[in-house]
């Protein structure tokens, strides 16, 4: 049902109603917040009947992608309606990020962990930031840039690039 409500939701941004695609991703999102809670504690009887029965018998949890990308989703579209909760669905941008990485899935005693290898998604941190300089709060936004910048890797293509002189500039040039 979640992703008969994320499609909903993408055509109703598409026609221009952001307002109700951000109803509409609600709903997704709390519909994908009961699988995640399944998809982190882990579900014996799902992967039983999965076993005994068939992997179609299982409900589907979801992606770990899909969980973060409809809080994305919530954020942008929220900053274009301008109802102001951006800042909190880009704060549950990292929350999920950390959720998903530290959940116990994998195999304790061949040391994999799958998840723990994910790299996160800077869009939630970037959010914050651009809410953070819209607001006048330069040092807020700095630190939600910075986590940004640390998330993808530190890559120089993420920091923007600001001109250095060795002295300051003389007026009028000689």
């Amino acid at each position: 049902t979640y992703l008969l409500l994320l499609e909903k939701g993408m055509v109703r941004l598409a026609r221009g109603d952001a307002s109700g695609s951000v109803k509409v991703l609600l709903k997704a999102r709390d519909v994908l917040d009961l699988h995640l809670d399944k998809s982190l504690k882990g579900n014996l009887a799902e992967f039983l009947k999965g076993g005994l029965v068939d992997d179609e018998a299982m409900s589907y949890q979801g992606a770990d992608y899909e969980h973060i990308m409809v809080r994305v989703l919530l954020a942008v579209t929220d900053l274009l309606t301008g109802e102001g909760d951006a800042f909190a669905y880009a704060n549950q941008v990292g929350e999920t990020q950390d959720a998903i990485i530290d959940s116990p899935f994998g195999d304790e005693k061949k040391k994999y962990h799958p998840r723990k290898q994910y790299q996160r998604v800077a869009v939630g941190a970037y959010v914050q930031g651009i809410i953070q300089e819209a607001n006048l709060y330069a040092s807020e936004a700095a630190l939600a840039y910075d986590r940004a910048y640390a998330w993808v890797g530190g890559t120089p293509r993420a920091r923007p690039r600001r001109p250095r002189r060795a002295s300051p500039p003389r007026w009028p040039p000689r």
